[in-house]
């Protein structure tokens, strides 16, 4: 199979794309055509890609997802979807900024908060350079593609020294009209000097759909982000997310990830330590049955000294079930005094579930601290006998293991509002006839 035919399912709509979109400044245009052909010259991901080895993209090509366009709205109600406890709420359709639902009245002094194709329309080139503006031509293909059909997402700007109490919500909701669509959001967040913020960006939708979304973070100096990445797409959907984040000097990033939904799940993180004296935390709960297919890619970058990097991430897998966790550490030679920790744990509740962890070191410096550990195991049969000796119906005890072993994710989420919606959800997943399992 050549090229061409191997780019087409994914570049569905991208004809009409490109007539909608023709009235763009030249620099613009030149950043979409080269995304494209960068695009074109990587092919989809196979499993011939290191990274992506364990993981076949066919069920995306098979959606026939067309890409969605801006006058396709449909949404009126939200009712069925968490605020997540926050007074600003960003929300999209299919990748468009829908205003009407969104709730941006009164934004605090020092919060720059808009619509990516808003700031596009006004042919002002700043708020794509201003970060990475080589993302779009790295190893990642779905990173191009996104590039490629870049139209709109999240503008967001924290002043220096703006302190927000209470989080920020971006949501994203799929859905499928007549046919299966695309949405190729492209958020860009700068977090300024000592400034302090928590974002939400939520995931959720109905139907068969596709999300090939693209998030860059900058974290001035001394910034400090908590984010929480919560993927609870459709289970028919498949979801694409990459978070490529620069952590500058003594800049500090939490990020809890709650990941449940799709079809087919992506998730990549890079985080690129740029700073000395920047910290990175990301967790992680995941949690397939059915035919899921959740593969979390996750790469520390330590380029200078003096920085630190944890990874802890936990998943529970039932039916046919499958995940990829993929922690890798990159420690450069300057980065001197570099601390980096990963753990990796999960439970299989079935015969046909599995796991594929792979703790992933490469050190060029010899004054570090490196550690990573993975397991993989079924509930234990000696607490389960145990709980059930003091009088816990066996379905019950089931539940109440399964539960605290997620719980120790939850309890590092700061938010009360966060913990009480995952511990909600958790419970609810956790009596479900799904995991009831076969193994004892």
């Amino acid at each position: 199979m050549d090229v061409m035919e191997k780019t087409d399912p994914f570049l569905l709509g991208h004809e009409q794309f490109s007539k909608r979109v023709n009235d763009v400044p030249s620099w613009l245009e030149k950043r979409r055509s080269v995304a494209l052909a960068h695009f074109k010259v990587l092919g989809p991901p196979t499993r011939g890609v290191e990274q992506w080895r364990f993981t076949n993209v066919r069920r995306i090509a098979a959606l026939g997802a067309v890409a969605a366009g801006p006058g396709e709205k449909t949404l009126t109600d939200l009712s069925d979807y968490s605020a997540d406890g926050a007074t600003i709420r960003m929300i999209f359709e299919n990748g468009f900024f829908r205003a009407d639902l969104s709730e941006l009245d009164n934004l605090p002094k020092g919060l720059r908060l808009r619509s990516l194709a808003e700031v596009l329309g006004e042919h002002a080139q700043a708020p794509l350079t201003q970060l990475d503006p080589h993302v779009d031509s790295g190893d990642e293909a779905f990173t191009a593609l996104n590039g490629a059909f870049m139209e709109d997402g999240v503008f967001l700007e924290v002043a220096a020294n703006t302190v927000l109490e209470t989080p920020i919500q971006l949501l994203f909701v799929g859905h499928a009209a007549d046919s299966p669509r695309a949405a190729h959001p492209r958020n860009l967040i700068a977090i300024g000097e000592n400034a302090e913020v928590t974002l939400v960006e939520a995931y959720v939708g109905q139907g068969a759909y596709w999300t090939n979304a693209v998030t860059q973070i900058d974290l001035a100096p001394s910034a400090r982000l908590t984010h929480y990445y919560k993927q609870r797409e459709s289970e028919r959907a498949c979801h694409v997310t990459s978070h490529i984040i620069r952590a500058n000097r003594d800049s500090r990033l939490v990020m809890h990830n709650l990941l449940t939904g799709s079809e087919l799940m992506r998730h990549n993180i890079e985080v690129s330590f740029t700073g000395e004296g920047a910290e990175a935390q990301v967790n992680g709960l995941y949690v397939a049955d059915g035919d899921q297919h959740l593969d979390n890619y996750i790469h520390m970058d330590h380029q200078v000294p003096h920085c630190s990097s944890d990874q802890f991430f936990k998943g529970i897998l039932d039916g046919k079930g499958q995940a990829i966790f993929t922690g890798k550490v990159t420690v450069r030679p300057d980065a001197q005094k570099t601390d980096a920790k990963q753990a990796n744990r999960n439970l299989l509740l079935s015969e046909s579930a599995r796991i594929d962890t792979q703790p992933q070191l490469e050190i060029y410096a010899d004054d570090v601290k490196c550690a990573h550990g993975a397991t993989t195991g079924q509930i234990d049969p000696d607490a389960l006998f145990y709980l059930q000796s003091r009088g816990i119906d066996p379905k019950s005890a089931r539940e109440l293991l399964l539960f605290a072993f997620a719980k120790e994710v939850i309890e590092r989420l700061p938010h009360e509002a966060m913990r009480q919606e995952a511990e909600s959800f958790l419970n609810q997943r956790f009596s479900s006839a799904s995991l009831s399992g076969d193994l004892p």
